[in-house]
């Protein structure tokens, strides 16, 4: 689905539930099968989170989908025939999940790029592609890549020929420092995915840096001043979840 068709679902999704409140303050009895057990501030956080798991279906986040759901668990339990459940029986074993299926599922880092308007997007590949150097949708299949889990890192980059990296981080923290690296061309990559833990990133001042944000219950703030040299730019794909991806500019 498109940008703006995801945006008018939203849309709507919102306007019908604001119209449903509305009801229930005028008549309480209204949809009291439905409401009848939640107040103001759960129905609102239903709202959220089931745009949160609409969101992460649509983009196939594993982490945002297991995450919602498991918040919804939490705010409905002892509701409706849910039984109460502590709320570690709820948050570890989805962690657990998470985690359990990201091992068991290979993955590898493949960069494309919108040829029209020059935008890229980091995706995951559980199968090698032999020819992908080859290909003109990708522009590199290897890079420098950190996967953090249950704890932190601290790395060094000195590549003379940069291009591309990949940070994930789980429940854990990295910092990556990229002001040493000199790039191959005039355009780098950096994808950041984080979830539950931090990644601060460290990149010259020099270059300019153009960022696409994701972000649920996290921050991307940048900090520090750009003194662009007029060549070198990073795109910078940044999804923070319950966390924080910090961007200096050193």
């Amino acid at each position: 689905m498109s940008k703006n068709g995801k945006k008018a679902v939203y849309g709507i999704i919102l306007i019908v539930i604001a119209a449903l409140l509305v009801m229930k303050g005028i008549n309480p009895g209204f949809l009291n099968n439905a409401f009848g057990q939640l107040g103001v501030w759960e129905i609102v956080w239903t709202v959220i989170l089931g745009l949160i798991l609409l969101n992460g279906i649509l983009e196939k986040n594993l982490f945002t989908i297991i995450g919602s759901i498991a918040f919804l668990v939490f705010i409905y339990e002892g509701k409706y025939g849910i039984p109460n459940i502590p709320a570690w029986s709820i948050f570890v074993p989805a962690a657990l999940i998470y985690l359990g299926i990201q091992a068991m599922v290979p993955r590898r880092w493949h960069f494309y790029r919108n040829t029209e308007n020059g935008a890229f997007r980091a995706e995951y590949n559980s199968k090698k592609n032999d020819d992908c150097e080859e290909s003109e949708a990708v522009i590199d299949c290897d890079g420098s890549n950190i996967e953090v889990t249950f704890g932190s890192t601290v790395k060094y980059f000195e590549d003379d020929e940069f291009t591309n990296s990949n940070l994930e981080v789980n429940f854990g923290s990295i910092k990556a420092y990229y002001n040493k690296v000199k790039m191959k061309g005039n355009v780098a990559y950096i994808n950041a995915e984080e979830n539950f833990g931090s990644i601060e990133i460290f990149i010259p001042k020099t270059w300019k840096c153009e960022v696409h944000k994701e972000q649920a219950f996290g921050g991307i703030p940048e900090r520090g001043n750009v003194e662009w040299d007029g060549e070198h730019t990073v795109y910078i794909n940044a999804e923070a979840n319950f966390g924080e991806i910090v961007i200096h500019h050193v």
